[in-house]
């Protein structure tokens, strides 16, 4: 009910009410100012974590549950992605091919 009385009045609203303009700049709209310094710190710190700990093989995991885990491997090579680590690029680059041909 909520759905159609939705659908209904939408097309009613003014237009200036429907299309406000968006008046943040698009890098702040985008996140980048929640990156700061400490910010910065600790995402270079963790991924310096994760790199220290990354078996021969490529793989990520410690115990006897989760070691040589894909899941636990894919997630590791996401975060180096996120900071812009590539297969081959970057100072994390080496670590993410080896996670990719694990």
């Amino acid at each position: 009910m909520l759905l159609a009385a939705v659908t209904i009045g939408l097309p009613c609203l003014p237009r200036n009410v429907r299309a406000q303009e968006n008046t943040q700049p698009a890098i702040e709209a985008s996140g980048q100012t929640l990156i700061t310094p400490g910010t910065q710190r600790g995402i270079d710190n963790g991924l310096a974590f994760l790199a220290a700990r990354q078996h021969a093989d490529g793989s990520f995991g410690s115990g006897s549950v989760y070691r040589r885990n894909v899941a636990v491997t894919a997630l590791a090579g996401m975060a180096f992605l996120s900071a812009g680590h590539t297969p081959g690029r970057g100072k994390y680059g080496d670590n993410v091919q080896r996670a990719v041909d694990f």
